[in-house]
């Protein structure tokens, strides 16, 4: 039984170790050459941001299970809080860390539709007002347009500087903004979608490490 405890102990710590090195330089490579937004190695990038990961929960892993597994002889023992606490912090860190992007996220999309409710209701109240000046009228009713258009490529009338209807017909520049936006729109649902499945899997790899390390530890307390 104490040499068992006392491979676990050694073997948990060079696994982790070997995992938490291989997810740094990892991350350095990644940094210094996958880094850029747009590149023509998206199959490397995505493999060694996998690695990257996988090693790094993998030695999280095996430091939250080995210090559940060592922790009969007294959860305050310097081997059982040297593996449990870190694996504890470097699982629930990244969690923290996506909870946050997501709502940085979704508080930029929910300000992104108040600011859209606003263009709508300031194009209908100079609709509705006859005292607005022309100008208001042409700024607001073609921001309404332009945002129809962007939201759903339908082209609707608006107000000219004349004071005539005219259908609304996107400039280039507006076309490329628009292309742009939605660029944004989707890379910032797609950062919302992989942090919540971040979340989710540390918390199932939590959960996973918190069963084998009680089984291990309950093999060990049997074999006294």
């Amino acid at each position: 039984m104490i040499m068992n405890e006392a491979r676990i102990a050694k073997g948990s710590a060079m696994l982790a170790a070997t995992g938490f090195i291989a997810a740094a330089m990892s991350q350095v490579v990644w940094s210094e050459f996958f880094s850029a937004p747009y590149h023509d190695h998206a199959g490397i990038e995505w493999s060694l941001r996998l690695f990257r990961d996988v090693a790094w929960l993998g030695a999280s892993c095996v430091l939250v299970s080995s210090g559940i597994a060592l922790s009969r002889q007294g959860i305050w023992r310097r081997r059982v809080l040297s593996r449990a606490v870190p694996g504890l912090v470097a699982l629930i860190v990244p969690v923290i860390i996506s909870a946050l992007t997501f709502h940085t996220m979704k508080d930029m999309l929910d300000a992104r539709e108040v600011g859209k409710a606003r263009v709508a209701e300031l194009a209908a109240s100079v609709i509705m007002d006859k005292s607005a000046s022309l100008e208001a009228r042409f700024v607001f009713t073609q921001a309404y347009a332009l945002q129809v258009w962007t939201d759903s490529g339908k082209t609707i009338d608006y107000i000219d500087e004349g004071g005539d209807l005219a259908r609304f017909v996107p400039s280039d520049s507006q076309r490329l903004e628009a292309a742009r936006e939605a660029a944004i729109l989707s890379r910032t649902e797609h950062v919302m979608d992989s942090a919540i499945a971040g979340i989710r899997m540390n918390l199932l790899l939590l959960a996973a490490c918190v069963v084998v390390g009680v089984f291990v530890r309950i093999r060990l307390t049997g074999m006294d």
